[in-house]
């Protein structure tokens, strides 16, 4: 375990991997519980209803669609772009074309690297996708 700041409060604590400690983990959980629930209620809702009736920010209700942990199924748009190419998409981190290629590339990369020596990031990975630089 290491110890890290709150990314939501700035408080010290142990993790092994979560960048919340467990109060603001807790917090943030029963935001998504409410939101769910008002979700099933009215299934229609758009991310700036649901943001209004929970008043919740809205950057709260984005991180959880990007997370996959709550999908809209409204016919609003919701705005957020892929991290790799920017086209638009409407929940994760990745368009369907890009997250292929991620998938693909890190197996590749798996077959190529001899097995315990390490992990890649999303930059190596964007950097092999782009060719060597000259």
């Amino acid at each position: 375990m290491r110890m890290v700041n709150c990314e939501k409060c700035g408080k010290i604590f142990s993790s092994l991997s979560s960048r919340l400690c467990d109060e603001c983990r807790e917090e943030e959980d029963k935001i998504l519980k409410r939101a769910k629930e008002e979700l099933y209620r009215n299934p229609g809702l758009g991310m700036m209803e649901l943001v209004q009736r929970l008043d919740i920010p809205v950057e709260t209700l984005e991180k959880f669609v990007r997370e996959g942990r709550l999908v809209l199924r409204s016919k609003e748009r919701v705005a957020l772009a892929c991290e790799i190419c920017g086209r638009e998409i409407s929940a994760g981190k990745r368009c369907p074309a890009c997250e292929a290629k991620v998938r693909k590339m890190a197996r590749e990369l798996y077959r190529e690297a001899k097995i315990g020596e390490g992990m890649y990031s999303l930059r190596t990975i964007k950097a092999r996708r782009e060719g060597p630089h000259e």
